[in-house]
């Protein structure tokens, strides 16, 4: 309590000091950056002597402005190197930090941080210094800037922490702009004479980490302005003026925002930010201020420029704003005042002297201080008031810094403090902490697929066999009544569990076996002979329990149990990585932990405080040292370290499964530990801890924020004062109390770590539960709840009241963690033999002893033993054995292939198996024995503690006496080194052969019957391959596939032609040019991450991981779908040959195949193209091999079938691959492929696994991916290293795809080049392309990918893609689909909702068209010809148009409207009324800007067209984002054609009568106008369906002619059999002059009404109906207008469309009109509410019923089915089970996934979903989780329309859920339904479906009735339409079938339709229901019409 009340007095005392004590000054320009200060009673005078508090003299010289920070003061300086005075000289200079006291000036240290040559302090400009940036501080570290000589890190105490002076650049005049600081990163500008660019460093290390060029080319590049960081609707912008342009960058990536350009260079001014406009100065030349608002994209020079003031505006110093008033002077003294909001000028005044210093404002005031040191103070106010001027008699070029009533004020020479009623005051500067908010991203938690296994070798994997004879008693026995007895209570729950569920148990293993399996579990290794015999020969009854205490208290216990909490707590690491835990005390401190015994509690306490107090917690530190300051790894450690809770899942979202782990506790538990940082001090590692900061906020996956609180799974959330967001806290001493150790950092008063150890760990009941199910899964292979660190709601506990007795008992007993390991230790259910009963199969009985996979270090060490006799515990096998078998207690035993061939072939474990030389070796020692009988059992009971059976012996010596053993394969052929000694016998084939401890187990080995080309050829007939070219480090897109020559982008190289016209690629790649119609290029790949691992990660997985679960590779994948197992030919195969040299060292050996397991995993071969360890050992004979596998398959063999063990399964189906991947070694041996192969493919290691790969795929493999280091990162010289990588690619990809082409292989192979993201448009300062995700290119060949398709485009210098982009989800649908595999194929792991193998409805690469048609506007796919309705119009549509950007569709209709659809959102966002007539044809400008339509009415009769009047105007031109009408152009109706030009500058458009009229777009104007006599319009009949006129026009590609097309003059008026024309007019003329037309004699009849011209410009189409003829579509020559090719379709054409790569030409027309149905429509309807999934239901719980819920939707087979209280993942459950439904509708708490779906499920076979939309009953409807009316939550509904696919009838359907408490709102909520189907359907059939929570008579249901109203929607209540009198209606039944309640769930339906059926469906499976309400259905027939 005392310690409590001391805390919270000195909290209280801190927030007085907080209140009492103003800001620091921490950077240029103060807290805010913008000059600008709260502080009152400031200096008003002064002079040299009046108010000065002190002055003090400064080294050197410099103009940084000072910065102040907890009473020092610190500021920068350049001391001359020689006696010269003169800076501007070429002198050396020191560049130092200065740190005075602020009390009195004094020095308090000063540290040099540079000593530049002379060379690097150029001459600088007169007014300039080497220092005048100005430092800054952020989270007590400071930051030095010296321009282009460098920057440095320093701590408060002067230590530089890291300097950086590599990104050097020409400078003019020295430097200049002060950097600022983000949460990750110091930025700074970097603007030179030469190539200028802006900066990002990280805060910690000063690393690069991105580099943005300045985006224009200036004529004076060189500027000095100090960045600024504001934010705009959640984005960090980082502001940055210079030379002719201000851009706003991204602060995370550098990504330009938007920009602004201007004239000016030598920028200085810093940007200031007030009430949403940025304020920028333009510098020399002209200045000019700008008012800038900053929510802009791209160039917005012409939309975003508020104002701009020329008169007065500065050329150095910064402008101020106070208020609404800005102020500013200019560089010759002129003060001006402007109104901040308009720019409009408010008095302009004189001050005198040259100003360079930037102006500060305080209480009330503005200072300036001229160039002499002549300071001026005015009124901040729309009055010019002097309220003194202040003369220093020193030059000052430095910006003030304010402090509490005080001024700092540098001049020349010396730093003046001033203040009120000087001298010194004792004010003191309260702490500030600036940009607190870091984001740390944690390492998400990956399922490492397992991997070694308990049956590695042959000895070791039967340590923990015995055969025993022993039965177990099945009596329970009795507990003691003070449960003093931990192991009598096991055996009660245990056996009594047994019982309960019939199960009868294994039979108790025998003492050899028990002796075996205790040593190997409590001291780590086996027991050796003496003590194994020992054991068996003591006659003591208590023996096994006195063993047990004998190895408790062995040293053997405290290392083992060590090594196992080491990677528990830790993870396995490198060598290193051992060694620092060992050097820094980690070791040491766990050993003393299990020796002494000390209680787990305490341990936990002193782990996760960290503060040791001396020797004996020494150590403890290390488990949050070695995460180094990342905090989410720490928190994502301790959830299952201590609580046995993963809580990772809960990052993004509260956890989908487990309603207990919340997103809360995720970043509550980081918060827990923000405040740390690692440091280092004289007593060893520590971990320091801030008094303030650490208040974020976090996001979900929607968007929502919240304040991270202290708070952790079960327990209260700590208290904590929070400050206010815009509330800056303050450090100070006395938040913080000394440490109990000194030289330890100080602790603060309110310690977050201290609160989670006193409030959150201590009494946490997770603790003790955690670590005893821990130590039971170490002790019996599985823990109570499995697996034992997910102990959460979606794992239920095998044996709960046991984990609570336990944990209770453990807590009692003072958490004694011997006690407990004694306890379980002794328990029947560890001392049970491990073979399985017959029919037992679950393993969470424990009525088996489970095979437990050996850990590295116990393998280790009884493999030494084995050998030896004893251990080395330094010995050069332990660390591969730690690489290959990393994992302790996995959840699964699973053997990858590469731990077998490791056993098998690996030297490094053949040469320790080997060393027989000692004379304590095996092999020695059995030499000694006379028999091969006595030798055999020497063997089994030294290396498997127990005697050979018959069969064993027979078949170990046949082995050993060379005879064929009775399960060889063939008979024993001896070498010629095959003396026949015994001894030789013994060494060959004895432990040559691992003593049977490396015997390595297989089942049945393909002992070279399976002959490799026979294979490859079945499987060259059987499946699908794919070679993948990863071209690791990213290359450039400029370079390769997208280049852009003669760009400021493009670089050095050339574009070239290709075999497709109009398509260029770079001329480093002649080769693959001339293979382009085989290849598909994509120029338009986005994807998200930058940076290499996380981006090679997601290019080679499809997508990111789905915690806890790793996604597989593809090449996994495409192994585990397409690929054969057995086969002897490796399916999956890695060819890197720099393993070390990439990013894919990065990936853990099981992390490949991700769940699939780890047989999907890749076989990897290196450098020297050979799989590891894929050879046998030279000194093992191929006779000897094939002898050692015979003798481990058949003991492999007999304990896998004597056990009936599924670990033993998995390890021999990894071995079983050996052999056959032995026998493939000829496929890795490059000297047997043709000579000729090698040369044509390149001698390169890339080349040379390209051919490989080819070899590979040809002999049977699926997948080869090819690796070759990171050549491509080309962050320096890209254009010389492209120069040499890019032919090789080249030469690579032409012979790989002609290679497999020539062999038939292509059609099957899918060839893939790619890298993991593009490369900049911009150069770096080193010459180099930088990281580029954003745009970028790739290819691929094969497997029906379309040949010569050139898919998307970038604009015009790679900045971005304009057209057709492809994410990494659309790439992965495209391969799948390419190899024909399902990508929306669903995964089912546990814990988790379904999903889909490429996530997000992705769809394959495909060219996709989009259709107006008569009945709405479809969407098809190009290649299949599937395609579905988007949207209808309320007539015909007549045009769509795609913006690519936006995801967007806009359609024109008959109905004179234009519709946006969004196409990702699935719904119209826009519809604009615009015509009142018909719009005739849209059209898109090129740039995507605007829209153009077309309308008129035209008359009916006569032979003559007549033109109607125009009513409205012709042409309208809008915007094509917003919709908002720009221009409106009279012209002649009826208009019907309409083209912009390619510059999208001018629109055309032709009518009936053949005039065409051309406008210019930028001023309004006509800019053409002409009529041309030869297309013919004619007037028609009723019965006539022919028409005349000018019908589609197109600018040729230059944009110089116009193409027209219509029909030409006819023979016969009424016949249509005018010819087909074209005609083309250089309309730019005067007159316009037409150039060409149809050729005569190259057309036949009919109206021409589509136009097309080709990509490539050369071409064009033109097509229509054909009334005479051999075509109606045509292709022509753009030049010369001759006839190409033509073809005769059967349909009218009346639209024609090139692919985007030009390959293809797709046609839209009409054959004929719809077809009306007028058969009856029958329709069954089902209401059902579902019950949350997340609800605590016990036995109802949601995954004890959904089958239940499955079975009532498939027996009723509804086509609509109304949900309710349906969540996302119930929903995907039940579509997965019912694949025939698909949905409607969104969450009710956040309009997309969260919260409950009112949803609509339908038949998608036969109901087409036309629109719809889910509303809240709220006063906001729209408005998402919007809660009125007295709703307790949101209440929605979602209603839709659906349109019979066969009979086109239509229904609207509506489904809700009113609330169940408030009868307001279920009456407001059914007047606002009755409204809604009012004004929704209409006249149309409606259904109503939901739950309403109410029932019959209450007035919300009457209100819904309507039956007494004379208008408005009347409903019928389906089931007493069919049952009027039912008396047992209730359809809430709680789970318990009750029918007496109220009728609350109803199905509704309109009087005209009829109701032939209504049920209530009480349907059960043994007293269990699906659901707490009854489902309810009907069967209606809708009205006909």
């Amino acid at each position: 309590m005392l310690r409590s009340s001391l805390a919270t007095v000195c909290f209280s005392f801190a927030l007085i000091n907080n209140t009492a004590h103003a800001e620091n000054w921490p950077e240029f320009r103060g807290p805010s950056g913008q000059g600008t200060s709260q502080l009152k009673d400031m200096p008003v005078s002064w002079s040299t002597t009046e108010n000065v508090a002190w002055k003090q003299e400064l080294p050197g010289t410099g103009w940084s402005s000072p910065i102040l920070h907890n009473n020092r003061i610190y500021l920068t300086t350049a001391v001359v190197g020689s006696d010269s005075d003169d800076e501007g000289e070429n002198e050396q200079h020191t560049l130092k930090v200065l740190c005075l006291d602020y009390a009195d000036g004094s020095t308090i240290w000063e540290t040099a941080v540079f000593t530049p040559d002379a060379e690097a302090s150029p001459n600088i400009h007169n007014k300039n210094s080497h220092a005048s940036p100005t430092p800054l501080i952020v989270d007590d570290r400071l930051y030095a800037h010296f321009g282009h000589q460098g920057i440095a890190c320093l701590d408060l105490a002067g230590n530089i922490i890291w300097r950086n002076n590599e990104f050097a650049y020409p400078p003019v005049h020295g430097n200049g702009g002060s950097p600022v600081v983000t949460d990750n990163a110091v930025i700074f500008t970097c603007d030179g004479a030469e190539d200028p660019f802006v900066i990002a460093l990280r805060r910690s290390d000063g690393y690069e980490l991105w580099r943005a060029p300045r985006p224009v080319d200036a004529t004076k590049k060189f500027s000095f302005c100090t960045p600024l960081l504001i934010t705009v609707a959640g984005r960090e912008q980082v502001i940055c003026p210079g030379s002719d342009i201000v851009s706003a960058l991204d602060a995370t990536t550098g990504e330009e925002i938007w920009h602004v350009k201007y004239d000016g260079y030598s920028v200085v001014p810093r940007p200031v930010y007030h009430d949403g406009l940025l304020f920028i100065c333009t510098g020399f030349g002209k200045p000019n201020l700008l008012a800038i608002r900053p929510d802009g994209q791209g160039d917005v020079t012409d939309t975003h420029v508020a104002w701009t003031v020329s008169k007065g505006a500065p050329n150095t110093p910064s402008p101020v704003v106070v208020g609404d008033e800005l102020f500013m002077v200019s560089d010759r003294g002129v003060a001006s005042c402007v109104d901040a909001h308009s720019g409009e000028p408010i008095w302009q005044e004189r001050l005198g002297g040259g100003f360079s210093a930037s102006p500060v404002a305080a209480d009330g005031k503005v200072y300036f201080q001229n160039e002499a040191g002549e300071g001026t103070v005015i009124e901040a106010s729309r009055e010019f008031n002097v309220l003194s001027k202040n003369d220093l008699a020193e030059q000052s070029l430095a910006s003030y810094a304010l402090a509490p009533g005080a001024i700092l004020i540098r001049t020349e020479k010396h730093l003046y403090r001033i203040e009120l009623n000087g001298p010194a005051g004792s004010h003191l500067v309260a702490p500030n902490t600036h940009h607190q908010i870091a984001v740390d991203f944690g390492m998400l938690r990956t399922n490492i697929a397992n991997r070694s296994n308990t049956l590695i070798l042959a000895c070791v994997a039967l340590c923990t066999v015995a055969l025993g004879t022993k039965t177990f008693a099945q009596s329970t026995p009795e507990i003691a009544a003070d449960h003093q007895d931990p192991t009598a209570t096991i055996n009660h729950f245990i056996t009594s569990h047994w019982n309960e569920a019939d199960v009868t148990p294994a039979a108790s293993a025998d003492d050899a076996t028990f002796v075996r399996r205790l040593y190997l579990d409590l001291a780590g290794r086996i027991p050796t002979v003496e003590e194994r015999d020992r054991f068996l020969a003591s006659p003591q009854p208590d023996k096994r329990a006195q063993l047990v205490d004998d190895l408790l208290a062995s040293e053997d216990y405290a290392v083992h149990m060590a090594e196992i909490f080491d990677t528990l707590l830790m993870g396995r690491g490198s060598p290193n990585d051992y060694r620092q835990r060992k050097a820094n005390g980690w070791v040491d401190y766990l050993q003393r932990v299990f020796r002494e015994n000390r209680p787990w509690n305490d341990v936990a306490r002193e782990i996760l405080l960290a503060r040791p107090t001396g020797e004996v917690d020494q150590g403890s530190v290390w488990f949050l040292y070695e995460r180094n300051n990342q905090h989410q790894a720490i928190a994502e450690a301790i959830g299952p370290a201590f609580f046995g809770t993963r809580i990772e899942c809960a990052q993004c979202h509260d956890h989908p499964l487990c309603a207990e782990i919340e997103q809360e506790h995720y970043w509550g538990l980081v918060a827990f530990y923000r405040r740390g940082t690692n440091v280092k001090t004289d007593n060893g590692p520590r971990i320091a801890e801030s008094a303030i900061g650490g208040f974020e906020e976090y996001a979900n996956i929607y968007g929502e924020s919240h304040p991270n609180v202290l708070s952790m799974l079960d327990s209260e959330p700590v208290a904590e004062p929070r400050p206010a967001p815009d509330e800056k806290q303050e450090d100070s001493d006395d938040l913080y109390r000394a440490a109990a150790v000194e030289g330890d950092p100080r602790v603060p008063i309110f310690s977050r770590r201290e609160k989670f150890v006193e409030e959150i760990l201590t009494d946490q009941p997770r603790v003790p539960s955690a670590f005893v199910n821990r130590i039971w899964a170490m002790l019996l292979g599985r823990g109570i709840i499995h697996p034992f660190d997910e102990m959460d709601s979606m794992h239920d506990a095998s044996h709960p009241e046991l984990l609570d007795w336990l944990a209770e008992d453990f807590t009692t007993n003072g958490f004694d963690i011997k006690r407990l390991v004694r306890a379980i230790a002794l328990s029947e259910a560890y001392a049970l033999e491990s073979l399985r009963p017959e029919g037992i199969d679950d393993p969470a009985h424990f009525a088996w002893a489970l095979q437990k996979p050996l850990t590295a270090e116990q393998y280790a060490r009884s493999l030494q033993l084995v050998l030896h006799g004893h251990m080395n515990e330094s010995a050069d096998i332990i660390n591969p054995l730690r690489e290959q078998f990393a994992e302790v207690l996995p959840e699964e035993t699973n053997t990858p292939v590469k731990n077998a061939l490791f056993l098998s072939n690996t030297p490094a474990f053949d040469q320790f198996i080997r060393t027989s030389h000692s004379a304590d070796h095996l092999v020695p020692r059995l030499m000694e024995l006379d028999t091969h009988d006595a030798r055999v059992d020497t063997l089994f009971q030294t290396s498997l503690g127990r005697a050979p059976s018959e069969e064993e012996q027979a078949a170990a010596v046949a082995f050993l006496q060379g005879n064929q053993a009775p399960m060889s394969a063939k008979p024993h052929k001896p070498s010629r080194n095959d003396c026949g000694s015994p001894e030789h016998t013994l060494h060959r084939r004895l432990f040559l052969q691992g003593t049977m401890a490396a015997g390595t187990a297989s089942v049945a080995s393909f002992n070279g019957l399976f002959s490799i080309p026979a294979f490859a050829q079945q499987a060259q007939q059987n499946a699908k391959r794919c070679i993948l070219l990863w071209l690791c480090g990213a290359p450039s897109q400029f370079e390769t596939w997208d280049p852009k020559p003669g760009t400021s982008t493009g670089g050095p190289f050339g574009a070239i032609d290709t075999t497709i016209p109009g398509i260029q690629i770079s001329e480093l790649m002649p080769k693959c040019a001339t293979i382009i119609d085989k290849l598909a290029v994509i120029r338009s790949m986005k994807t998200k991450p930058s940076e290499h691992f996380q981006a090679i990660d997601m290019l080679t997985r499809g997508e990111g991981p789905r915690p806890p679960f790793t996604r597989p590779l593809l090449g996994s994948v495409v192994a585990q779908q397409l690929g054969q197992l057995d086969s002897p030919v490796p399916q999956f195969v890695l060819l890197d040959p720099c393993p070390e040299g990439n990013e894919f060292k990065s990936f853990k050996a099981g992390n490949w195949a991700g769940w699939l397991g780890a047989e999907y995993g890749p076989v990897r071969a290196g450098g020297e193209y050979t799989i590891p360890d894929l050879v046998r050992p030279e000194a093992l004979t191929e006779v000897d091999h094939a002898d050692r596998e015979a003798l481990r398959r058949f003991f492999s063999r007999k304990f896998e079938n004597d056990q009936r063990s599924q670990a033993a399964a998995s390890y021999n189906a990894a071995f079983e691959r050996v052999n056959g991947l032995m026998s493939s070694a000829p496929l890795f041996d490059m000297n047997q492929l043709p000579e000729a192969d090698r040369q044509r493919y390149g001698p390169g290691a890339f080349a040379q696994h390209a051919l490989q790969a080819r070899h590979l795929i040809e002999n049977g493999s699926t997948f080869v991916m090819v690796a070759n280091g990171m050549p491509w990162d080309n962050h320096v010289y890209n254009h010389e290293m492209h120069q040499m990588l890019v032919p090789e690619l080249d030469q690579v990809l032409f012979h790989l795809v002609n290679d497999l082409e020539e062999r038939g292989m292509l059609e099957d192979t899918l060839v893939i080049a790619m890298g993991e993201f593009g490369r900049t448009p911009w150069l770096n300062g080193a010459r180099g392309r930088d990281h580029y995700p954003n745009a970028w290119s790739m290819a691929m060949a094969g497997c029906g990918i379309q040949p010569g398709a050139v898919h998307g485009a970038t604009d015009e210098l790679g900045n971005e893609v304009i057209e057709g982009e492809i994410d990494n989800r659309r790439l992965f649908a495209t391969f799948f689909s390419a190899l024909g595999i399902d990508p929306h194929e669903e995964y089912d792991l546990p814990g988790l909702p379904t999903f889909q193998r490429v996530e997000g409805d992705a769809e394959p690469l495909q060219e996709t068209l989009f259709a107006s048609c008569m009945d709405g506007v479809y969407r098809v796919n190009v290649d299949s010809g599937e395609y579905e309705l988007l949207d209808k119009h309320e007539s015909y549509a007549s045009s769509a148009a795609l913006l690519p950007e936006s995801n967007t569709l806009i359609t024109a209709g008959y109905d004179g409207a234009l519709q946006w659809f969004d196409l990702e959102k699935n719904e119209r966002i826009r519809r604009v009324p615009l015509h009142g007539f018909w719009s005739w044809e849209m059209a898109l400008s090129p740039d995507k800007q605007l829209v153009a339509s077309v309308t008129g009415q035209y008359l009916a009769g006569g032979y003559r067209y007549e033109p109607q009047a125009e009513r409205e105007p012709s042409v309208q031109v809008l915007s094509a984002t917003s919709g908002e009408i720009l221009h409106s152009f009279p012209h002649v109706p009826s208009v019907q054609a309409v083209a912009f030009s390619p510059d999208s500058r001018y629109v055309a458009a032709g009518n009936l009568m053949g005039e065409v009229r051309v406008w210019d777009l930028t001023t309004g104007e006509m800019a053409a106008n002409w009529t041309t006599p030869d297309f013919t319009s004619w007037g028609i009949i009723k019965s006539h369906c022919y028409l005349g006129g000018i019908f589609a026009l197109r600018f040729t590609p230059d944009g110089s002619a116009l193409l027209l097309a219509g029909m030409g003059p006819m023979r016969d008026p009424m016949a249509g059999n005018g010819r087909q024309l074209w005609e083309k007019f250089a309309w730019q003329e005067s007159p316009p002059r037409k150039i060409d037309e149809t050729h005569k004699d190259e057309s036949g009849e009919g109206l021409m009404e589509a136009l097309a011209v080709h990509p490539a410009g050369d071409r064009f189409v033109m097509g229509g109906r054909l009334r005479g003829g051999s075509w109606n579509v045509a292709l022509f020559s753009t030049e010369d207008g001759r006839l190409l090719d033509s073809l005769k379709t059967e349909c009218r054409v009346t639209g024609a469309h090139f692919t985007a790569d030009g390959q293809r030409l797709i046609l839209t027309g009409t054959q004929g009109q719809g077809v009306t149905h007028g058969s009856e429509v029958r329709v069954k309807l089902l209401s059902f509410n579902i019950r949350y999934g997340t609800a605590n239901d016990g036995k109802d719980a949601w995954p004890l019923r959904h089958e239940l819920v499955y079975d009532v939707i498939r027996s009723q087979q509804p086509d609509f089915c109304g949900l309710q209280e349906a969540l996302r993942f119930q929903i995907d459950a039940i579509r997965k089970n019912l694949p025939e439904y698909e949905e409607f509708g969104v969450g009710r708490d956040d309009g997309k996934t969260k919260g409950e779906y009112s949803a609509i499920l339908y038949r998608k076979d036969r109901w087409q979903l036309d629109t719809g939309e889910t509303l809240w009953y709220s006063d906001t409807p729209t408005e998402p989780a919007s809660a009125d009316w007295g709703n307790s939550i949101p209440r929605i509904v979602t209603w839709a329309r659906f349109t019979e696919k066969d009979s086109g009838a239509e229904i609207y359907v509506f489904n809700t859920h009113f609330d169940h408490i408030s009868q307001p709102s279920r009456l407001k909520s059914a007047e606002f339904l009755s409204n809604l189907i009012a004004v929704k359907a209409g006249t149309a059939p409606v259904v109503v479906m939901g739950d309403f929570n109410a029932g019959e008579d209450n007035p919300a249901i009457v209100r819904l009735k309507n039956e007494d109203a004379p208008s408005g929607p009347k409903l019928l209540d389906s089931f007493r339409v069919v049952h009027p009198d039912a008396e047992e209606f209730g359809t809430f039944n709680g789970f318990r079938g009750r029918t007496d309640g109220a009728k609350i769930d109803f199905v509704f339906v309109d009087p005209p339709t009829t109701v032939e059926a209504a049920e209530i469906i009480r349907t059960n499976e043994d007293g269990r229901y699906p659901s707490d309400h009854f489902p309810v259905s009907a069967e209606v027939v809708l009205p006909s019409k």
